[in-house]
C-alpha cells in the first residue's frame, strides 16, 4: 500500500485544496462579542495545520499562492520557513490579505518570543500595505509591535482591522518612577499630527495605547469603529506638578477624536484603573455616539471619570455590560441616559457585581458598603429604558 509521503505532489496539491475549501472558522472567546475580537488561534488553522506537518507539504502549499490570503503563523516555532508566504499571495489580486502570529506555547522564553515575533515583523513591514487585518497574539507583551508601526505610515493603509493582544502585561509601568514615565512634553511635536488610516477594529493593551494617543490624531473614515483597551493604571501628574502621559485626559482626547469621526462606536475597556482620585468636575463634556460599551473589571474612579467625561448621545446606545465592576453612582452626571430612540432596545449585562444587603450588615459597616451594595441599583438606575 502507498503511503501519503509517497503521492505524487499533483495529488498532494489536489487533495489540498479539498482541505482549504471550507476554510477555516474558529470559535469567537465568549463575553467579547461586543467587540468582535478574534478567537484564540492554534496550529489546526488552515493552511497551518497542513503546511507545519513537514517540508514537503509545505512546499506543495507554497506551489498554490491561492492558498496563502490568510497566513498563520506559530511563533512558538522558528518562523523562518513561513517568511516568504507573507507576500505569496498573487500580486495582481486585489483581495485583501489577513495575518495571523500567535504563541501556542504559554511557557515560551521572553526573549525567543520577541526575537521571532520581531523577524515576522521585519519581514511583513514591506508588505504591510495588502493586508486588511493583522493579529498579533502573543504571550508578552513586550514581545508584540507597536500599533504606530503599522498606522504612522507615509501612505494611507488598507488596514481595517488592528488585533495587538498578550497574556501577560510586562511592559506596565503602573509602579515606575516618575522618571521612567514619559512626560507630555516628550510627544509635543507628535501631539495634533492626523494619523489617516481606513480602520474598523483596534484592540491595544493599555501601555500601547497610551503611546498612540501622543502619536497623533487618530482617524478613520468608517461608519462604525470598535475598540478594546486592556491593562492601565492612569497616572495624574508627577511630584514636580508636570504632565503624565499615562493621565485619563490624554486618552479621553483619543477617544473623542476617533469616537466623534464615526456615525457609531463600541468601547470595551477591561482591567483599568486609576492611581489618583479623579476630579469629577467638567466644564466642557465631549459628546459621543456609541453602540455598545463594555467594562470588565474596571475601577469605580474610573466608571466616575468616564461618565464625567462623555456625555452618551441618545438614540443608538443598545448595550452596556459591567463584569466584576464596583459600580458609582452615575446618575450624579446623568439624571438619566436616554437608551431608547427609533426602535432600538437597551441590553443592560450585570455579571459579577459585588452585592451586600445592608440590612444583613454590621451598623459599623454600612457607610464603607454603601458603594458596593449600591452597584447593581446604580447601574440600573442610570441605564433604564425610557
Amino acid at each position: 500500500m502507498t503511503g501519503i509521503k509517497d503521492l505524487p505532489v499533483e495529488l498532494l496539491g489536489i487533495t489540498f485544496q479539498y482541505v482549504a475549501a471550507p476554510g477555516f472558522r474558529v470559535h469567537e472567546e465568549r463575553g467579547v462579542s461586543d467587540v468582535e475580537l478574534p478567537a484564540v488561534p492554534d496550529r489546526t488553522l488552515f493552511p497551518l495545520n497542513v503546511a507545519a506537518v513537514c517540508t514537503l507539504w509545505l512546499r506543495v502549499l507554497k506551489l498554490q499562492p491561492q492558498h496563502w490570503q490568510r497566513v498563520v503563523i506559530d511563533v512558538a516555532s522558528d518562523p523562518a520557513p513561513f517568511l516568504d508566504t507573507l507576500d505569496l499571495f498573487p500580486a495582481e489580486s486585489d483581495i485583501p490579505l489577513d495575518l495571523i502570529v500567535f504563541c501556542s506555547q504559554p511557557a515560551i522564553c521572553k526573549d525567543v518570543e520577541s526575537s521571532r515575533a520581531g523577524i515576522v515583523f521585519a519581514y511583513l513591514e514591506p508588505h504591510m500595505e495588502r493586508y486588511a487585518t493583522i493579529t498579533f497574539r502573543l504571550v508578552y507583551q513586550s514581545s508584540l509591535p507597536l500599533s504606530r508601526a503599522f498606522l504612522c505610515r507615509d501612505l494611507v493603509s488598507p488596514l481595517k482591522e488592528l488585533f495587538l493582544i498578550c497574556t501577560i502585561y510586562d511592559l506596565s509601568d503602573d509602579a515606575a518612577d516618575d522618571g521612567e514615565v514619559p512626560r507630555i512634553d516628550d510627544y509635543r511635536h507628535s501631539r495634533g499630527v492626523a494619523i489617516h488610516t481606513n480602520l474598523r477594529k483596534l484592540c491595544l493593551t493599555g501601555f500601547d495605547i497610551m503611546d498612540l494617543c501622543l502619536s497623533g490624531v487618530l482617524q478613520t473614515p468608517q461608519d462604525i469603529f470598535q475598540i478594546s483597551i486592556n491593562q492601565i493604571k492612569f497616572r495624574q501628574q508627577f511630584r514636580d506638578g508636570t504632565s503624565s502621559s499615562r493621565s485619563f485626559a490624554v486618552l479621553a482626547e483619543f477617544l473623542y477624536n476617533v469616537i466623534g469621526s464615526s456615525d457609531v462606536a463600541s468601547i470595551s475597556l477591561f482591567n483599568i484603573s486609576m492611581g489618583y482620585r479623579p476630579s469629577l468636575k467638567r466644564n466642557v463634556k465631549h459628546p459621543i455616539t456609541v453602540a455598545r460599551m463594555s467594562f470588565t473589571n474596571v475601577s469605580a474612579d474610573f466608571i466616575s471619570a468616564f461618565f464625567s467625561t462623555f456625555t452618551i448621545l441618545a438614540g443608538h446606545l443598545q448595550f452596556v455590560s459591567f463584569r466584576n465592576c464596583v459600580i458609582p453612582r452615575i446618575t450624579e452626571w446623568y439624571h438619566h441616559i436616554h437608551v431608547v430612540g427609533s426602535g432600538v432596545k437597551l441590553v443592560l449585562e450585570l455579571v459579577d457585581i459585588p452585592f451586600r444587603d445592608n440590612d444583613t450588615a454590621r451598623p459599623s459597616d454600612q457607610v464603607l458598603l454603601l458603594d458596593r451594595d449600591e452597584s447593581l441599583y446604580n447601574a440600573i438606575e442610570a441605564f433604564t429604558p425610557d
